[in-house]
């Protein structure tokens, strides 16, 4: 997929997912916010940057679902006037290092669905 087709994909607004970091090659984790998503990356807001152009190993929940092992790369982290920050993730589904790539991508797949399913009810419910 290049630039164009990626950028075509809406982000979902993404309250209800969390998400937990490792950068490669570190053991620590970092549970981050996620601020919205698609399968094809996602923002999250930490309160430390995350060094651009470097590997990380997530892992999404969203209620009762955990995707595990999602292969992703750091492509911006900005600071926020809050003092914490907002770092885009893009997606490394077809990286070596990804090796249960078609499960990964068919789990993205799925929550991004989910998700803009759920959303779609949301803003059809009576309030």
């Amino acid at each position: 997929m290049d630039a164009t087709d990626r950028r075509q994909a809406p982000r979902l607004t993404a309250d209800a997912v969390f998400a937990t970091l490792r950068l490669h090659y570190r053991l620590g984790r970092i549970r981050a916010d996620v601020l919205d998503f698609n399968r094809h990356g996602m923002s999250v807001r930490l309160d430390r940057a995350l060094p651009m152009h470097h590997a990380v190993e997530l892992t999404l929940c969203h209620g009762t679902i955990a995707i595990e092992g999602i292969v992703g790369v750091v492509h911006n982290c900005r600071s926020l006037n809050d003092g914490t920050y907002r770092c885009g993730v893009r997606f490394r589904t077809d990286a070596q290092a990804q090796f249960d790539r078609d499960q990964i991508r068919e789990a993205l797949h799925a929550l991004e669905s989910l998700m803009a399913r759920e959303q779609l009810a949301d803003a059809y419910s009576p309030s």
